[in-house]
């Protein structure tokens, strides 16, 4: 357990070199809330557009800590947006199905001519603890 005193009858020792090496790297990718990478376009609308199926967290990402990060941020970093970039990525390709299983007993909700189903809304949650201040979180 460190911190440990070393003593000359010490005989569990494990040694290291040490060498110099880099701490945390602020990435210049630009990220949005939810993690997608975002290019530079010049239109009137904005000046970021995501990036279609490319996510990035952690040390490749630039603009989040502002030009000083503050020690022990990195981690809530790579955990927060790791999470929200992964979580977004596992649904790009998932199927409706999956997302949102019907039975033989749901058939009436579809509507023929569009072939959408109508969804009922079972819960509204407040998550401004888990992603920031006016968030929520729909379950259908």
């Amino acid at each position: 357990i460190f911190p440990a005193m070393i003593t000359p009858d010490s005989q569990n020792l494990i040694l290291c070199r040490v060498t110099p090496s880099i701490h945390y790297t602020m990435g210049g990718i630009n990220i949005n809330a939810a993690g997608e990478v975002q290019e530079r376009i010049e239109s009137i609308v904005g000046h970021h557009r995501h990036i279609r199926r490319l996510f990035a967290a952690g040390e490749v990402t630039g603009g989040l800590h502002g030009n000083n990060r503050l020690a022990g941020n990195s981690l809530l970093e790579c955990v927060v947006f790791g999470r929200i970039a992964g979580e977004r990525a596992a649904t790009i390709d998932t199927p409706s199905e999956v997302m949102f299983p019907y039975t033989e007993s749901d058939t009436h909700l579809k509507d023929e001519s569009t072939g959408w189903f109508s969804v009922v809304l079972r819960e509204m949650r407040n998550t401004d603890k888990k992603y920031g201040i006016n968030t929520r979180e729909a379950r259908f």
